[in-house]
Parts: structure tokens; C-alpha cells; sequence
């Protein structure tokens, strides 16, 4: 008799474990569909910033473009200001390229790694390229505003404005950053 409780016993527990073998493979395609679509929603910002980036450059300057030499602007300052827009297009698009966040999450933990900092490497040079030329465009727009005298004013106006554009690009490369770090991470648990 006490063979036939514990046989019975051991099946009770048998299905238990079974149920619950069940249940944590639920769980764990319920995480991992979890990670998944967080990532999806992290890396759609990336492409959402890159898509703006590319509008900005190929609706934006055009217009500017027409607009300047509309308004007579120096020949080299329009020059200037469409270099540095190809010049940003170009860097953009070759660190999307580098990147390709839509294909991420089907890599492995080491090829997404790779990319990101592939990416990082790439985004920190155009910062560099671009200083310098961003910096003289800025300086020359300044003395056009101030028609080239020195008009406080309109100095101040102008670092202040320049200020809040530096900050609000700084936060959402800062945000980039963030958000891709996130999806290492999470690529990593999926992995692990």
C-alpha cells in the first residue's frame, strides 16, 4: 500500500513538474518577446533621428540655398554652409550604414557589439570633421547678423540660441548612445 501512495505521489509530481517545465518556457518566450519589442522600439528612435537627419539636409538646405542667394548672401558663405550639409549627409548615412539597426537584433552578442562601436567610432569622427567648418559657418552668420559691426544684442542673442541648439544635440546623441547601449544589453540576456 505505501508503494502504491509514493507511485502516486511520484506521479502527482511528475505532472507538477511538467506544468511547470511548461509554464517557465512560457515565461522565458514571453521575456524574450518582451526584450524584443523593447529593442524594436529603441532602435526605431535611431531611425527615426536618421530620417530627420537626412530630411533636414536634402529639404532644408535646398531652400536655404535659394533663400540665401535670394537674399544676396556671399557666394562662399552659401558654399560653405551646402558643403558642410553634404558633408553631414555623407557622415550620416555612412554611420547608418555601418550600423543598419533594423538587422541588430538578429546578430550575435560580438557582430552587434561590433557595429555599435563601429558606429560610435564613425559618429565621434564627423563630430570632428564638422567642428571646425560648423565653427567658422557660425562666426560668419554672427558677423552677418551683426552687419558686421559689434552689436551686443544680437551677440547675445545668438550664443544663447546657439547654446540651446549645442544642448538639445548633445541630448539626443547622448540619448542615441543610451538607447543603443540598451539594446547590448538586452541582446545579451537574449543570448545568455
Amino acid at each position: 500500500m505505501s508503494q502504491e501512495v509514493n507511485f502516486t505521489e511520484l506521479q502527482i509530481l511528475k505532472e507538477q513538474f511538467s506544468v511547470f517545465s511548461q509554464k517557465l518556457e512560457k515565461q522565458a518566450i514571453i521575456n524574450e518577446d518582451m526584450l524584443k519589442k523593447a529593442m524594436t522600439r529603441k532602435l526605431s528612435f535611431v531611425e527615426r533621428d536618421y530620417r530627420k537627419i537626412m530630411l533636414i539636409c536634402l529639404i532644408a538646405v535646398p531652400i536655404l540655398t535659394m533663400q540665401f542667394i535670394l537674399m544676396d548672401f556671399h557666394w562662399g558663405f552659401i558654399l560653405l554652409m551646402d558643403c558642410i550639409a553634404l558633408a553631414e549627409f555623407y557622415l550620416n548615412k555612412r554611420c547608418y550604414q555601418v550600423l543598419i539597426p533594423r538587422q541588430l537584433l538578429g546578430l550575435s552578442m560580438t557582430e552587434a557589439t561590433e557595429r555599435v562601436t563601429r558606429y560610435k567610432q564613425l559618429r565621434l569622427q564627423a563630430h570632428k570633421i564638422l567642428a571646425i567648418p560648423t565653427v567658422v559657418l557660425v562666426v560668419w552668420t554672427v558677423l552677418i547678423a551683426c552687419g558686421y559691426s559689434w552689436n551686443l544684442p544680437i551677440i547675445a542673442m545668438i550664443v544663447c540660441v546657439l547654446a540651446v541648439g549645442l544642448s538639445l544635440q548633445l541630448n539626443a546623441e547622448k540619448e542615441i548612445r543610451k538607447k543603443l547601449n540598451d539594446v547590448l544589453k538586452h541582446i545579451k540576456e537574449l543570448n545568455s
